[in-house]
């Protein structure tokens, strides 16, 4: 089963493909103080939609990019961005964004850590960086890893992950994190965006699989996953 297949399916009804609101991505706007006509970049955008609100906040221009088939569809009809449906190598760390967005996609450098050194290239001097990423709000059980196929050195704490924005050097501006409602919007239509398409599609081949897939990440999730793992929202200054 085609991963980028699963995933866009996965995330069809989701407005932002993170545990984050409309509000809650205004409050980080609010903190940024981009001037007008910024530019933007975001790494892995998904649908764009992230991307695409901070372009019409700032009147800002935005390049997304993305490797999924399913990503950048936010941006067709956004004004001033684009969306390159490639990898972040081929997109020249050259210092001239005034923002660099990475959420949920710390994997295309690497990790959480290469991110922070990576991300910083693509902005000018005293310009932002967005980073969302996972974390462990508590220790997890052995189950849910088990079930989930994560492993437990994959995050570290809220804390965790502002001492190592710090300690790359960047000064962090602002930091929040997904509520349990943010959570649970994005894991439920997570899960039903897969049901209703097998219930539309019976001939996809591919819905035996789909189906055991996100009935096993849904009961992980109910069972151990609803306050063991947070996701945060880390704004900092290259």
């Amino acid at each position: 089963m085609d991963s980028y297949k699963f995933s866009g399916i996965a995330h069809s009804t989701h407005e932002f493909w993170s545990p984050v609101t409309r509000a809650k991505l205004d409050g980080i706007g609010s903190m940024m103080g981009l001037p007008s006509g910024a530019r933007i970049v975001d790494f892995g955008c998904g649908n764009g939609a992230m991307l695409a609100t901070f372009c019409r906040r700032f009147d800002a221009t935005g390049l997304g990019i993305d490797r999924s088939p399913y990503a950048g569809k936010s941006l067709a009809g956004a004004a001033n961005c684009a969306f390159h449906p490639g990898d972040a190598s081929e997109i020249a760390a050259d210092g001239t964004f005034d923002l660099a967005i990475c959420s949920g996609a710390t994997n295309i450098f690497g990790g959480f850590g290469p991110a922070l050194v990576r991300l910083p290239e693509y902005v000018k001097p005293r310009a932002l960086v967005l980073l969302g990423e996972g974390f462990w709000e508590k220790a997890p059980d052995a189950d849910y890893l088990e079930a989930t196929g994560i492993g437990a050195d994959e995050m570290v704490s809220h804390a965790e992950n502002i001492a190592a924005i710090r300690a790359a050097g960047l000064t962090l501006l602002y930091s929040c994190t997904s509520n349990q409602d943010e959570w649970d919007e994005y894991e439920g239509r997570y899960a039903a965006a897969i049901e209703r398409y097998v219930a539309a599609n019976p001939g996809d081949p591919d819905c035996a699989a789909m189906l055991s897939r996100i009935r096993a990440w849904n009961d992980a999730y109910v069972r151990w996953g609803r306050g063991t793992m947070g996701f945060g929202f880390y704004l900092a200054l290259r």
